[in-house]
Order: C-alpha cells, then sequence, then structure tokens
C-alpha cells in the first residue's frame, strides 16, 4: 500500500471513528472502543502495536472517550500455555478471552455494576 492511499485509510477510518462517537456522546453514553488483535498480533509483546497506538491516539483526539486492548488479556493467558488460531476466525478461546477482558474492563472501571 502506497504512503498516500494509508494516510487516506487513516483519515477516512478516523472520520468514521469521530462520527460514531459522536453518535454515542449524543445519547449520553460514554463510547468505549476495544482493540482485538488479529492473526500474529495476539503473540507480539511489545508495549503497543502500531494500530492499537492509532485506537489510543482516536481516544486521545475525541477527550471523552475510553480505549482499551485485549492483547494483554491474550499474553497472559499465552503465559499460562494457551494457545490460539492465528487464522481466520478466533476459536472459542479466543472470544472467550475477549469476552472476559471487555467484562473486566467495564465492571473494575465501574461503567457496570454486577449484581450477584
Amino acid at each position: 500500500m502506497e504512503l498516500s492511499d494509508k494516510k487516506e485509510m487513516l483519515d477516512i477510518t478516523t472520520a468514521i471513528l469521530m462520527d460514531m462517537i459522536g453518535v454515542i456522546e449524543s445519547i449520553h453514553a460514554i463510547p468505549i472502543l476495544v482493540y482485538l488483535p488479529a492473526g500474529r498480533e495476539i503473540y507480539m509483546y511489545p508495549a503497543v502495536i502500531q494500530d492499537e497506538a492509532y485506537m489510543f491516539s482516536t481516544c486521545q483526539l475525541n477527550g471523552k472517550a475510553k480505549c482499551f486492548s485485549t492483547r494483554s488479556s491474550f499474553a497472559e493467558k499465552i503465559a499460562k500455555g494457551e494457545t490460539f488460531n492465528l487464522i481466520g476466525h478466533w476459536g472459542p478461546e479466543g472470544h472467550r478471552t475477549v469476552a472476559e477482558a471487555i467484562k473486566h474492563y467495564l465492571v473494575d472501571d465501574e461503567h457496570i455494576t454486577v449484581q450477584h
């Protein structure tokens, strides 16, 4: 992909995300963006990868939107010996990992409360 094509793609994506965030805020809800790793990103260990950094920068542009990544949840499970599908859709393990990460984020940051 040429640099101008990538810039155009990022500009369009940013515009779409900012519109989504605006709509969410217009109904007095908190926009929360979640980074979902694809393919080999599940096994990458740098602090933040390029696409994650882009998502976080989108939240910073808005100032009210919240962002988090599920990569650390995958890393924790990988450290315990769990493996994940790198081709096509995640298997049940990947979906469970993401669901648990989202639940923990929403509960720990008190966006929702869980009734026992």
